[in-house]
């Protein structure tokens, strides 16, 4: 097994040194701020096109092109990039540890969706939207002020790097732009903007999935494709299989990761924890990426509310059905040889929503975080309906798939942010 310095070395000593150096003198603070501080539209637009342009300045998208590079020879052995992350979790910490961090690979999805929206000819995205002409306007809005930073020298190769390879559906190709679009509104305008929920409704029209689903949804794909044309979800994402999806997501810049001829694999991170979503086992991990997001949800409930309540909060703001059922789940799990925890860690994630929905933990605790409860609600609700069908090992199409990336990257940036707009919004500057 080579060791991160033999697989940088790889790159060749004056890229990867380069690379060390200019990162080092990066204003990191400065740019998340530029990127996803409270500013206007053409602001923001602007910054996110800046970091596009500092990172080719910095020489850091050709370097890290040359990592992946390099990555995919090592990777040969193992069959490929997706086994090698299968096979060797080590491996896997080094390809978003040492090679890229959260930030690099932030960036370079951010890449994705501007060469995405650049290499679309203004017209297409009226065919692209023709009954959302505010998310049509949008979209062209982006385009033109993406096109006003790039030198005419620099088109072509941009045109050239984000086309689809040849015999590519034209569906998919319209499903991707869709991501694109959707991706680039949510960098720049917020997941709370009225344009990404229009952009949004691109891709699962008025779908959403919920736990009163009839079992035979779950287990007959004639049914599902019925019950998602009836919602106008777009035919490409019906269509496309949870593996291909996942390498959909990752070219359009929605989601952060790599792709090589083994197939693909997505980067999510929950507070420090990385999570890979492949295209060979995107079902199992569906359930790894809920499962550690609802850890990283758990954390977050207990630190807020003990930061507000007190040691004693479970006791005092956990309606008593709750905390029994949670007693009765601890016991158990001590008869079986578990090691002692905390309450909190013996209720299920639909447990968690409820624990935030409480009125005065709301009210006091989480509203400036999750800010629209209905939307937090109805969020939250995908995620516990997709995850049961998760761990009995029932069917999870294209469709769950994407929904559930897109309200763990928009929980998961709440947590994050942790009501931060709220205070940037009150201030005199």
């Amino acid at each position: 097994m080579k060791k991160n310095s033999e697989i940088l070395s790889g790159l060749g000593e004056s890229a990867s040194e380069r690379m060390r150096r200019e990162l080092e003198g990066f204003p990191r603070e400065t740019l998340r701020q530029e990127l996803f501080g409270t500013r206007s539209h053409r602001e923001k637009i602007n910054s996110a096109f800046e970091a596009r342009k500092l990172m080719a300045d910095f020489g850091i998208i050709q370097t890290a092109s040359e990592a992946h590079r390099s990555l995919v020879e090592v990777a040969k052995p193992y069959g490929g990039i997706v086994e090698m992350v299968r096979k060797n979790a080590q491996i896997h910490a080094s390809l978003t540890g040492t090679l890229f961090d959260q930030e690099q690979l932030q960036m370079l999805r951010q890449g994705k969706w501007t060469d995405g929206i650049l290499a679309t000819q203004l017209l297409d995205f009226d065919k692209l939207y023709p009954d959302a002409l505010q998310t049509a306007k949008q979209a062209k809005a982006m385009h033109q002020q993406l096109l006003g930073g790039i030198p005419k020298s620099e088109l072509a190769s941009i045109t050239a790097t984000s086309s689809f390879p040849k015999g590519t559906n034209k569906q998919i190709e319209a499903t991707q732009l869709k991501m694109s679009v959707l991706a680039g509104l949510g960098d720049t305008l917020g997941f709370a903007s009225e344009s990404y929920s229009d952009a949004l409704s691109g891709l699962l029209g008025s779908w959403r999935t919920h736990d009163q689903l009839p079992e035979n949804f779950w287990r007959d794909p004639v049914i599902r494709k019925e019950q998602y044309r009836e919602a106008e979800v777009d035919r490409g994402l019906v269509e496309v299989g949870p593996p291909a999806l996942v390498e959909v997501v990752i070219e359009s810049g929605l989601l952060a990761g790599a792709v090589d001829e083994s197939g693909a694999v997505g980067f999510m991170n929950f507070s420090g924890l990385t999570v890979s979503i492949r295209s060979a086992e995107p079902r199992i991990d569906a359930f790894r990426a809920i499962d550690a997001f609802e850890q990283d949800l758990r954390d977050y409930i207990q630190h807020k509310m003990q930061a507000k309540f007190g040691i004693y909060w479970f006791k005092h703001n956990v309606n008593g059905e709750l905390r029994e059922k949670a007693k009765r789940t601890r016991e158990a799990a001590l008869k079986n040889g578990e090691t002692e925890r905390a309450l909190l860690n013996f209720v299920d994630l639909g447990d968690l929503v409820a624990i935030i929905q409480n009125r005065t933990n709301w009210n006091d605790v989480f509203c400036d975080v999750f800010r629209d409860k209905q939307h937090f609600t109805l969020d939250m609700g995908k995620l516990v309906a997709i995850r049961r069908p998760t761990m009995h090992a029932r069917h999870i199409d294209g469709v769950q798939l994407l929904e559930l990336l897109i309200v763990m990257q928009k929980v998961g940036k709440q947590i994050a942010d942790d009501g931060q707009w709220k205070i940037v919004a009150q201030s005199d500057d």
